[in-house]
């Protein structure tokens, strides 16, 4: 335990471990309301159910295209960079859901949504493996799980109580959107600090 929990102490991983704990607590949540959302806005049950059938198809896609591309060999090396901005997108694309007008632009940006958690989700072991090696993959997920974990636990019962404030689900987009950005922010500066040698 004591070897794994070492780990957390190269600043890279501590901070991946961070924003993925963020992360979570955002994206899980989006998926819970995004039915409950699209009623909200006056859809038909069949139509808000819609809503997370393209998020999910979506998500596959992603995950296949993303392990495709960061493989390639001139990519590879850029691919905690690419990670990194793929988190800024997601934060910014949950900020969007509210302000979508139409089913039709909700379609739209459930479907950009889950083409980029598609990627953040199926990235994540390689993530570590880039970041540690792959001596250290079984240690290190295990750890990388339990952060994801607490997310999981707290994210819908909060965007839940943020809901309850004003019976709008708005506000947990919101929340969960800065809280996405928060994380990639983190994981931003610790490759800033460990690419200019401060660290």
């Amino acid at each position: 335990l004591s070897g794994a929990l070492s780990l957390l102490k190269d600043i890279r991983f501590l901070s991946f471990c961070v924003s993925i704990l963020l992360f979570t607590l955002a994206f899980q949540s989006a998926f819970v309301f995004l039915p409950a959302y699209g009623k909200q806005l006056g859809n038909t049950d069949m139509e808000s159910a819609y809503l997370v059938i393209i998020t999910g198809a979506f998500d596959g896609v992603g995950r296949v295209f993303s392990g495709v591309v960061l493989d390639l060999k001139k990519v590879k090396r850029f691919r905690v960079y690419i990670y990194n901005i793929i988190m800024f997108l997601v934060g910014g694309v949950s900020c969007v859901i509210p302000m979508t007008g139409t089913y039709t632009q909700l379609c739209v940006v459930c479907g950009l949504y889950g083409l980029l958690i598609g990627v953040f989700i199926s990235q994540k072991s390689v993530i570590i493996v880039d970041l540690l090696g792959a001596e250290k993959l079984i240690n290190s997920f295990g750890l990388l799980i339990c952060f994801q974990g607490v997310g999981m636990l707290i994210g819908p019962p909060f965007s839940g109580f943020l809901k309850d404030i004003n019976g709008q689900y708005e506000n947990a987009f919101y929340v969960g959107g800065s809280s996405m950005f928060l994380g990639a922010l983190i994981l931003l500066t610790s490759d800033i600090t460990v690419y200019t040698g401060h660290f």
